[in-house]
């Protein structure tokens, strides 16, 4: 029932089969968006929940009661999940959509409504290091092996997911067409966590912590230096899922990069990070 060790396919993409099935794949890529849904789309490990922290607060104003008392994958829930059809059925107001999906899934669906489109990315080098831990602790992801070979099947886009450069390279593509604001996990970082502002465009909002200070310190600061996203579950019951996560490791929560010990989902100093292979084409 669960299918914690189920893996389904589409679109040639291999997929968790405890929040996907070929019902719920088939009803995202067919999805009728409206001009004023604002889609949120990442590839994993690249700071979605943050992001969808910081979209909420920006939707209430700065209230961060929502963000507190209401789960994510309801104030922002994922197109190509289980449960999204009975959650949009109970969205009420503007609607912030999520995805992991590649762009060539959504194209013909985008095209013809043409929602407000945030792509969110981040260095894959830092997300090759989370995704292998979040491989090694999920209980719904095939054992990821030794980080080497998790490595080589990342860049070959052998992963969960598929290939990062196929899903970045996709949604750099439409950009002349799609209304999308494009930025990287590493900017928003920069941005907010020294000046404590930052622009939303298709928001038409913009924000600053000199009249938020506290509400965006919440998203911004508070997430990291505890550990933990605001309602970032480690249990699923309210989905109908036991416990997805396996026992959690203090070895995922820190990595070395170089001489420079750095918290997990902390850029690193750029100068330590060494060098990671880039394919040709991008």
């Amino acid at each position: 029932m669960y299918r914690l060790d189920v893996t389904e396919t589409f679109a040639g993409l291999s997929l968790p089969g405890h929040l996907h099935t070929q019902a719920s794949l088939n009803f995202a890529s067919t999805f009728q968006f409206c001009s004023s849904d604002v889609l949120l789309v990442t590839y994993p490990k690249s700071g979605t929940t943050w992001m969808q922290e910081i979209l909420t607060l920006i939707y209430s104003k700065g209230d961060p009661q929502p963000a507190k008392n209401i789960p994510n994958w309801t104030r922002n829930p994922w197109l190509e999940h289980t449960y999204f059809s009975k959650i949009l059925r109970e969205t009420e107001g503007p609607r912030l959509l999520t995805t992991h999906l590649p762009y060539r899934v959504l194209s013909a669906s985008l095209r013809k409504a043409k929602p407000k489109v945030i792509h969110l990315t981040r260095n894959p080098k830092d997300v090759a290091v989370s995704f292998y831990h979040f491989c090694r602790m999920a209980k719904f992801f095939p054992d990821p092996g030794t980080f080497d070979e998790f490595l080589l099947n990342f860049l070959d886009g052998a992963v969960h997911y598929g290939s990062w450069f196929e899903h970045t390279r996709g949604w750099l593509s439409c950009k002349e067409e799609l209304d999308v604001f494009y930025i990287t996990y590493e900017e928003l970082h920069q941005v907010l966590l020294e000046t404590g502002r930052t622009t939303f465009p298709h928001c038409r909002l913009r924000c600053s912590t000199r009249s938020t200070s506290r509400k965006w310190e919440t998203a911004a600061r508070v997430s990291w230096t505890d550990g933990n996203m605001i309602q970032e579950p480690r249990d699923y019951s309210q989905l109908g899922i036991p416990t997805v996560f396996k026992e959690p490791n203090p070895t995922h929560q820190w990595w070395v990069y170089g001489d420079q010990l750095a918290r997990k989902g902390q850029p690193p100093d750029k100068g330590s990070a060494g060098t990671f292979p880039m394919p040709d084409e991008m």
